[in-house]
């Protein structure tokens, strides 16, 4: 079973627009680390 099929069968439609715009989100302090990504050398040899 996929999560869509859990969801069809619950009832439960979310998107992104609806999980931002909840009450009390703005109360909540959401810094993630940044992250770093490198590049690395290839052999292709």
């Amino acid at each position: 079973m996929t999560y869509g099929d859990f969801e069809r069968l619950i009832g439960k439609h979310h998107n992104l627009v609806d999980a931002l715009s909840m009450p009390g989100l703005s109360n909540i302090d959401f810094d993630p680390p940044r992250l770093v990504i490198t590049s690395r050398e290839i052999d292709s040899s």
